[in-house]
């Protein structure tokens, strides 16, 4: 059964020293404005700051591996 995007947790994420909003948004695999806990002026965000993140995807079916086994005979 697939689950529920309401039942993903969102993801934390802590700032870093020398971080910005959008070398996070591409290390994380998001688009700037998904991230969540930035201020009014998102050029402003400050090591220590807790921001949100958008929960992680599960992999599409296409993507998902599967073993394929021999049938016996």
């Amino acid at each position: 059964p697939e689950l529920a995007v309401d039942s993903i947790p969102a993801r934390e994420y802590t700032v870093r020293a020398g971080d910005t909003l959008s070398k996070i948004a591409r290390e994380q695999g998001v688009a700037p404005d998904q991230i969540g806990g930035v201020g009014e002026d998102p050029n402003l965000i400050f090591p220590g700051a807790i921001l949100t993140l958008p929960p992680e995807q599960p992999a599409p079916v296409s993507e998902r591996i599967h073993n394929i086994m021999k049938p016996r005979n």
